[in-house]
């Protein structure tokens, strides 16, 4: 299982330390490969564990990003 998968499946259990582990090497990663599509998924992926833990103001950040 890929590092974007396993965020998605930490989301739903409500694992937030491991979403965020896996969300962010996601991220790392997709960059890495220079994947825009990938980079987007994971990054939205990554804004919802920070919108989800409370985390408003990161969340925006990187919402704003895919905005650009």
């Amino acid at each position: 299982m890929n590092r974007y998968t396993r965020s998605i499946y930490h989301q739903g259990y409500a694992c937030w330390q491991e979403a965020e582990r896996d969300s962010t090497e996601s991220v790392q990663l997709a960059r890495g490969y220079g994947d825009p599509q990938a980079i987007e998924e994971a990054q939205t992926t990554l804004g919802l564990v920070y919108m989800f833990t409370g985390r408003f103001s990161e969340s925006a950040v990187l919402f704003e990003e895919l905005l650009e």
